[in-house]
């Protein structure tokens, strides 16, 4: 479903909307003010809401003092001789940039291929309603195994299709929208918080504000739960939880997305100026986010997921964008 267009003349902000009925919940501590966020669309038709985030600096990772924090190998904590994937470094971004507020959905990927032509095809790895998951032809963003409505984000897509989808996006409007950066990611899910989610270091709070996998999904399946009931064991339509301080939704949970940046075991040597991470061969890319089968160790501001093979198609990888601002 195509939400309400916002006119560039009549900037809407979004910060209210964390003030929504059942929204009441402050956002971490020590979080900074967080100025009004306004809402632009680019077109009538087809062009997700964006949120423009703020010029600004944040430290990106993790204390080493954080529950769910993983080392270089993806074991917790930090083991003798492991690499720390999530280190803590300052990263200061010089001007504000653009973020849609939902993941791509359903209805916006079929109207994006409708459109251009293109064809996300290929065999995807989905999961049933039994929490039977399998690689199959029989499976991808129409039918990844589990039902969806038009609303919720499209899953089964590769690196490659949201790269294409970004693409249109920028030929249809003459914008320069792309991946997001992991920098900016983080940056926007933080949204002036330190804690190790926006919401606060509790992780069972966050069935108010994010699609994990909580005790609803117990009996369907795999994996350690929340102590938490969020009410959807796959997929959520995209907005049915609380907003970030950005008014962002879903920057945690219901499914992971792709990102710009090469994956690196460490942000040693990382861009400091927020931009993306890339090498000449690569061969690993990076996902953000969580998704609706993610426990408390992904559902954090600073968790990192590594994909080594970016043309695999997942029930729970989906796509958000991004655009620069002049």
């Amino acid at each position: 479903m195509i939400r309400r267009m916002l006119s560039m003349a009549s900037m809407l902000s979004v910060l209210a909307a964390c003030q929504s009925p059942g929204s009441s919940a402050a956002p971490g501590a020590g979080a900074s003010r967080v100025p009004p966020v306004a809402v632009i669309r680019d077109c009538s038709t087809g062009c997700p809401a964006l949120a423009v985030i703020p010029a600004g600096s944040f430290i990106m990772g993790s204390p080493v003092t954080e529950d769910g924090r993983l080392d270089g190998s993806g074991s917790p904590g930090n083991a003798p001789g492991k690499p720390e994937r999530e280190l803590q470094h300052k990263v200061t971004f010089a001007r504000p940039f653009a973020l849609a507020v939902d993941p791509v959905t359903r209805a916006e990927f079929a109207a994006f291929q409708q459109a251009s032509g293109y064809r996300a095809q290929g065999a995807c790895f989905g999961i049933n309603a039994k929490g039977e998951a399998s690689v199959s032809d029989a499976y991808g963003w129409q039918n990844p195994g589990f039902p969806q409505t038009d609303n919720d984000p499209v899953v089964c897509v590769t690196a490659q299709d949201a790269e294409a989808y970004a693409r249109w996006l920028a030929q249809m409007t003459g914008k320069p929208y792309r991946l997001p950066t992991e920098a900016e990611y983080e940056y926007a899910t933080r949204a002036g918080t330190t804690t190790a989610r926006f919401w606060g270091d509790s992780a069972d709070q966050g069935c108010a504000f994010a699609n994990g996998v909580g005790q609803e999904a117990t009996s369907v399946l795999m994996g350690r739960s929340t102590a938490c009931n969020d009410g959807y064991v796959f997929t959520s339509p995209v907005g049915s939880f609380r907003p970030n301080p950005f008014g962002l939704n879903d920057m945690l949970g219901n499914v992971w997305v792709w990102m710009a940046d090469c994956w690196h075991d460490t942000y040693v040597g990382a861009p400091s100026d927020g931009s993306a991470w890339v090498d000449a061969s690569c061969t690993s890319r990076v996902m953000r986010g969580g998704s609706f089968i993610s426990n408390s160790t992904s559902l954090r501001s600073a968790a990192r997921h590594q994909v080594q093979n970016p043309a695999g198609r997942l029930h729970n990888y989906g796509i958000r964008v991004a655009r620069s601002l002049s």
